[in-house]
């Protein structure tokens, strides 16, 4: 959505037109307010097909533990089952 926004307004508009309405999403009392931050929701939302920060190891709490993590930096065996 940030790319429609740069087709609407001038390239200095964009910084002054988005601090503005962050400003404004900031309170969300009013029905103006509200809209703000549906818009600034809308462009700073990042589709998790996009996302290269999200990790599906974290996201599913899978990975090393706290002790295994401890053991393999103090360069111990991991004990065998």
């Amino acid at each position: 959505m940030l790319f429609k926004l740069l087709n609407i307004f001038r390239f200095g508009w964009i910084g002054k037109v988005m601090i503005f309405l962050v400003g404004k999403a900031a309170l969300n009392r009013t029905p103006f307010q509200k809209v703000a931050r549906l818009i600034v929701h809308g462009v700073f939302l990042i589709p998790k097909n996009n996302d290269f920060m999200a990790d599906d190891f974290v996201d599913n709490d899978e990975g090393f533990d706290l002790d295994e993590l401890r053991r393999y930096q103090n360069g111990e065996t991991v004990p065998t089952k």
